[in-house]
């Protein structure tokens, strides 16, 4: 288990940057993803109390 990681961990460190990058990316879609669900959000909400 442990040399499973240890060599895990090795294979990360090598791949420092592209790592980095990922992550970075994750983040702005993250970020993206967070805005177009609060947006969808208050669309609903404003539609729900719009009288119909």
């Amino acid at each position: 288990m442990t040399g499973n990681r240890k060599l895990r961990c090795t294979d990360h460190r090598g791949n420092l940057t592209e790592t980095t990058e990922n992550i970075r990316r994750l983040e702005v879609w993250l970020g993206f993803l967070k805005w177009v669900l609060w947006l969808a959000f208050l669309i609903l909400i404003g539609m729900d109390n719009s009288p119909q």
